[in-house]
């Protein structure tokens, strides 16, 4: 609950209510920091990595064989993590 008493979001709310616009930054920033860091700690304790875009291949001459490459090289890490 952001508007609850105790933490940082009781602290949030106070302030503005208060006006003082630089502990609202800070605490803006504490709470997205904090999200962030959360989320790099649960993407990296499930294993997760940014999906890759892959471009269609009709739009680039060669692409059909890097497309190609890279798909043998994951079908071989994944056959090799079982």
């Amino acid at each position: 609950m952001l508007t609850g008493t105790p933490g940082v979001g009781g602290f949030l709310w106070q302030e503005y209510n208060s006006l003082v616009y630089s502990h609202i930054i800070l605490s803006v920033v504490t709470i997205g920091a904090i999200g962030f860091v959360l989320d790099r700690l649960m993407g990296a304790g499930r294993g997760a990595r940014p999906e890759r875009t892959r471009w269609p291949t009709s739009r680039c001459v060669g692409c059909r064989e890097v497309v190609t490459a890279r798909r043998r090289r994951d079908a071989r890490a994944a056959a090799a993590s079982i």
